[in-house]
């Protein structure tokens, strides 16, 4: 960090020394550079508002669908996922990313012992043993499917076209929730590797937000679930007008850590 800062500093001071030789020389180049710099400062203050006034508009949107659920919820939802007695669907996510850690393969590094044959003009052969080794790489986080994700009071479910996940919430390790709710992490005991949903539908819920009020719904009933739903759509509508309050910290700007 330090360096780039330093190299940043450097390149800013070799840009300053070359104005100002080129305004010795010529000083009409003064007004180029002013009119350059007006120019600069003109476009990134509009851009910046551009981007203000967009994610205004996302959060003033998250907001309404919020405030509809705290309206809908508990009542039955149409769906072709088979719920468990006592089990209902507190949120659906129609578009949403399946990710997990995969390794992108092996990577061979060593040589070969033995004879060296020449077949022609840049081709050779070797005969015998090989001396190098196959190191599998580490493994990334990496969206395998996108699809459908159902959340209950008792789980969430995944369906897609290549793969199917449920994660119970009986048997969940750990939740990791990052990105204001951009990427969702669950460990669960009755499946090795960590797995979890990426938010891909800009216009809908986070599944950060959708699991925090099924799991509401789970641990303190449908009125939890509600107040959750209350509670964050001021939030957003808070960061809308410019303000963040103590609960809206968690939940700014999303778009911002796509």
């Amino acid at each position: 960090m330090k360096k780039d800062i330093g190299c940043a500093v450097a390149f800013l001071i070799f840009v300053v020394v070359v104005i100002l030789n080129a305004i010795q020389k010529d000083p009409q180049v003064a007004i180029l550079v002013v009119l350059a710099v007006a120019l600069i400062v003109f476009f990134v203050r509009f851009f910046k508002r551009e981007n203000l006034a967009k994610a205004a508009q996302t959060h003033l949107a998250l907001a309404d669908i919020l405030e509809n659920l705290s309206k809908r919820l508990g009542l039955e939802i149409n769906s072709t996922l088979s719920l468990n007695p006592g089990e209902v669907i507190v949120y659906k996510l129609n578009q949403v990313g399946l990710t997990e850690y995969v390794s992108s393969g092996s990577t061979y590094s060593g040589g070969t012992q033995g004879v060296s044959i020449r077949i022609a003009k840049g081709l050779a052969y070797n005969v015998g043993a090989s001396s190098g080794s196959l190191t599998k790489n580490p493994e990334e986080l990496t969206i395998i499917d996108s699809g459908v994700a159902y959340f209950t009071n008792q789980r969430v479910v995944f369906a897609g076209p290549k793969q199917s996940r449920e994660w119970l919430f009986s048997k969940v390790l750990n939740v990791d929730v990052s990105g204001n709710g951009v990427n969702l992490a669950l460990a669960v005991s009755n499946r090795q590797k960590t797995s979890g949903l990426v938010w891909q539908d800009k216009a809908d819920l986070t599944p950060g937000v959708a699991i925090a009020i099924a799991m509401d719904y789970s641990d303190g009933g449908l009125e939890k679930a509600k107040a959750r739903c209350v509670n964050t759509a001021k939030a957003f509508r808070a960061i809308a007008q410019g303000t963040t309050p103590e609960d809206a910290t968690a939940i700014a700007n999303p778009e911002a850590n796509l």
